[in-house]
């Protein structure tokens, strides 16, 4: 019986948009998607204590979502250079790609 927890990826891409055309960055081996997490912030006052019907548990409100990082697992070759450094560029670029 097959596992319905494994995910296959075999044959997925890593891409990015040039302005122009989607370009595959080659040479990928694993991807590591994002894990958004999210802050709480407490929300306890002093007055919700009131004496004739205490709640002594503290409250929290949700805060900012954080969309994570993602992570690649590159194998290091010369010969497919280019496409790897554009997203070096990408990432020092004044703007955002």
């Amino acid at each position: 019986m097959a596992n319905k927890n494994v995910l296959h990826a075999q044959g997925t891409r890593f891409q990015r948009n040039s302005g122009v055309a989607w370009q595959d960055i080659s040479q990928i081996k694993d991807i590591t998607p994002p894990a958004k997490t999210r802050t709480e912030i407490e929300t306890t006052t002093i007055d919700q204590y009131d004496g004739a019907n205490p709640d002594p548990h503290k409250t929290y409100v949700g805060g900012l979502i954080d969309g994570g990082s993602v992570s690649l697992d590159t194998i290091f070759n010369p010969d497919a250079l280019d496409n790897q450094r554009l997203l070096e560029a990408d990432i020092e670029a004044a703007n955002p790609v």
